[in-house]
């Protein structure tokens, strides 16, 4: 689970975040269609769109840390301010067993 805070209004200018809701839904069929050799941190993208997500100032997103998400280009001369936190589940231990 992730979530964001947006610390002030995140548009088109200031960047903001952007996801890609069809490889969430899709993932195990789109993974086939790439070269073994793909850049992780840049996959090919032909055919998928990014969704833009516009926020105010004290906006809360949380979202699974799974789907395709990121932060696009700062046009303005203002900072892109927010709060990010991820978690995780705890790694679940046996009785007797140590940490």
């Amino acid at each position: 689970m992730q979530g964001v805070l947006s610390l002030q209004k995140q548009d088109g200018d200031v960047g903001g975040s952007h996801c890609v809701p069809y490889l969430f839904e899709h993932f195990e069929e789109w993974v086939k269609t790439q070269s073994e050799d793909r850049d992780p941190l840049h996959p090919a993208m032909t055919g998928l769109s990014a969704v833009n997500i516009d926020m105010e100032p004290d906006d809360l997103m949380v979202f699974n840390w799974l789907l395709a998400h990121g932060v696009r280009p700062n046009h303005s001369d203002k900072t892109h301010s927010l709060l990010e936190r991820a978690r995780s589940p705890a790694a679940r231990r046996l009785p007797g067993q140590s940490a």
